[in-house]
Order: C-alpha cells, then structure tokens, then sequence
C-alpha cells in the first residue's frame, strides 16, 4: 500500500510528503503492543491542555519510531476532514536532515490548508529568504491555528536528533511555546 510517484509530474515538497508518508507506513506495520502507550500519545493531539509539545525519548531502538509511526497513522485515520495533519520523518528522503526543508515543508503545506479553507490572499509560497521565513514561522502557525479554532493541527516530527545543527535545530526555536493556541500540536522524538 505504498504510493510509488512519478517524480516528473510532482512538485518537490508533494514528492517528499509521499516519501515521508512512505516512511511512517513501513515503520508503523511492524509496530506491535504497548497499546496504552499509543492511545495516551494519541490523546495528547485530541487535548487542549497547556502543553503544545509531547517528547517520546529514549536508548536507541526502544521503539519511538515505531510508536510515532503508529500514532501518525492513527491520527491520519481519525482525523476531521479539516484538520491538518504533517508527518516529518527526518533521513526519511534527501535533505530531511535539514531544518530549513522541513519548514519550507511546512508552510507549504499549511499554506494550501489555508488555500483550501478560502484565504486566496494567502501566498502558496513561503518567504524565500530563511531569515524571513524563521521570522514568520511562529506567527504564521499560531495565526492559522487562532483562524480555525475547532480545527486540530498536529505536526509530528520523528528523529529530531539527527536534524543538522544549521539553523540552530537542536534548540528548538521552531516549536510553539506553551502561550496561545490549544488546538496546535507538536509530537516529536
């Protein structure tokens, strides 16, 4: 049940979100048990409790990939139709590594959401410069989460560790803080 694309008749960022997406399949087919541990995951991106950010950490291969591909899913079946859902597995296709990608990734994906919701005004492209994108970044999630409060925004990145250290990824500027918006969700491992 894998999507094999046709790279020449995609954008770049479509064709990335199929690998990504790829990704957490193969990794979420072998997850097995710890049930209870997937739906107390899986409740953290249905709640609007104080806490924006939920971190699965441990010794490698414990099974936080394989818990967060199974929480990815479930969240992708579950969800209303106008949520918005964004799975990031990094070293999951070229360039995953890079902070950069993954919020140029981002924003294009919450910009068609927005798109898709009636905002034309709303540009299909980020800034192209990154200072400006890092600029907007916090803003622009925190204002499409306040313009559909009932709307559920669950961002889930695996493997934060093996992000490059550019863009200072491993201080985790580019997470929402505790303030603001209930309905906005980051899990990360």
């Amino acid at each position: 049940n894998f999507i094999v694309p046709d790279a020449t008749k995609i954008d770049e960022y479509l064709f990335d979100t199929i690998q990504h997406e790829n990704a957490i399949k193969l990794k979420a087919s072998t997850f097995v048990g710890r049930r209870e541990m997937l739906e107390e995951t899986f409740a953290h991106t249905q709640s609007d409790g104080a806490s924006h950010t939920l971190v699965l950490h441990g010794d490698p291969g414990c099974g936080k990939s394989g818990l967060l591909a199974a929480v990815s899913q479930k969240v992708i079946q579950e969800k209303d139709r106008e949520d918005f859902v964004f799975v990031h597995a990094v070293d999951s296709c070229p360039g995953s590594n890079l902070l950069e990608k993954f919020l140029r990734r981002l924003h294009v994906n919450l910009r068609a959401y927005r798109r898709r919701m009636g905002e034309f005004n709303v540009s299909s492209d980020p800034p192209e410069s990154i200072t400006d994108l890092k600029q907007e970044h916090h803003s622009f999630i925190k204002s499409t989460g306040e313009m559909y409060p009932s709307n559920r925004f669950v961002i889930i990145v695996d493997a934060v560790n093996q992000f490059h250290e550019s863009l200072g990824a491993w201080e985790m500027w580019w997470l929402i803080r505790d303030e603001g918006v209930p309905n906005v969700r980051f899990i990360i491992s």
